[in-house]
């Protein structure tokens, strides 16, 4: 045999090897088809000097590699199928949004029903107006309105310079806040996207924004450890926050700010690994629970209240008590960080979104988890469920 040809079956046996490898690959991370087919490499730029059977070589070596690409879409096509179990109880309706700049809705059993719509970069958070409205904000500045029924986008406007990280809306559906990377916080009019006024609130991004049940205090949470309230006013076509006071809330970055549904109460979250709640009047100190040595990223309040939900980057989602900050249970772990949280209306479920991809429902009768789903090619960075 002629030492080009010797070379060529080398070099064609390293490739089939490195196919194969990444089958193993899949089988063990279960990454998408589209990265092991990015790292195939077909024949075609071989050396021209081949002859017969180089060209052979080449047409066994497709073969083979063909071979192992449907091998490893049926296993993606089990995986899938295997991402949502059957369960005796209607999963919630949910929609979420990625790092991977998608809005995506999810069905009672788990499937997708439509990919809402998309930013031009990641989409930061999520805001349910009502049950057929959404509003969303992303890494590329722009914030969007959709209709949920028929996945249209309703609205769109380049609300800030750089990165929008969080979003709220005043109880009476006109002004929105949206919270900047730069610490600012702009105002606008939610229906024309308007600004109505823009505050310089923070050091550095602000990654928590809602609004008193009265719309006349905004409580924003930033990176820069400090939680403030603002007084809110709008005035024709201006509006304004005056700040009212500080609180220096964390020994690290603040990640979320969630009020509770009577208002009386604010959960933080943050990268120090504790939970805290406030009093709504004051933001004076109730509670102060270690969550996680590592850090967490994603709070919520049950509908009645009484209990917390947190996930933290050890990408365990657990329950405590919100008005002594006891403990109450571990419902189960992402594969990585939690990163998103979110209650069902009835109380019966926790959504949980993460940096593996994958949604997460959790039965409160259960207590475990009831379905997974691989939501996102990227991290889940908001997650709503509808009512």
């Amino acid at each position: 045999m002629s030492s080009g040809t010797s070379l060529i079956g080398q070099e064609s046996a390293f490739r089939l090897r490195r196919v194969v490898s990444n089958v193993h690959a899949l089988r063990s991370r279960k990454e998408p088809v589209k990265t092991l087919y990015r790292s195939f490499e077909f024949n075609s730029n071989l050396p021209t000097l081949r002859g017969q059977h180089t060209v052979r070589t080449s047409s066994w070596f497709s073969r083979i590699a063909l071979s192992l690409m449907l091998i490893a879409t049926g296993l993606m096509a089990s995986l899938s199928a295997q991402a949502v179990k059957p369960f005796g109880e209607t999963l919630p309706s949910v929609i979420s949004a990625g790092a991977d700049h998608d809005i995506k809705q999810w069905n009672g059993v788990g499937k997708l029903v439509s990919t809402i719509g998309s930013h031009d970069d990641a989409v930061n958070a999520l805001l349910l107006v009502d049950s057929n409205s959404l509003l969303s904000v992303g890494a590329d500045g722009a914030c969007k309105t959709w209709s949920i029924s028929d996945a249209r986008l309703v609205r769109s406007f380049d609300a800030v310079k750089g990165a929008a990280l969080s979003i709220a809306l005043t109880p009476d559906g006109k002004t929105l806040a949206i919270g900047t990377a730069g610490g600012k916080i702009g105002l606008f009019y939610k229906e024309t996207g308007k600004k109505l006024g823009e505050a310089d609130a923070h050091n550095d991004g602000v990654r928590g924004l809602q609004f008193s049940s009265d719309g006349a205090t905004l409580f924003s949470a930033s990176a820069d450890r400090q939680m403030r309230f603002w007084r809110f006013t709008l005035n024709g076509a201006k509006a304004a926050l005056d700040y009212q006071s500080n609180v220096s809330a964390h020994d690290d970055a603040v990640n979320a700010l969630v009020v509770s549904p009577d208002h009386q109460t604010i959960a933080t979250i943050s990268s120090d690994g504790f939970l805290k709640t406030w009093q709504r009047n004051g933001g004076g100190l109730i509670n102060r629970v270690k969550v996680c040595e590592h850090g967490a990223q994603a709070v919520a309040f049950s509908p009645d209240g009484r209990t917390l939900a947190t996930g933290d980057e050890d990408g365990r989602v657990r329950l405590w008590n919100a008005g002594n900050g006891a403990p109450i249970s571990t419902l189960g772990s992402h594969d990585r960080a939690v990163t998103c949280i979110a209650w069902s209306p009835n109380g019966k479920f926790v959504v949980s979104g993460g940096a593996d991809k994958t949604l997460r429902y959790w039965s409160l009768d259960e207590g475990k988890q009831a379905a997974r789903i691989t939501a996102h090619d990227g991290v889940v960075k908001a997650v709503v469920v509808l009512p």
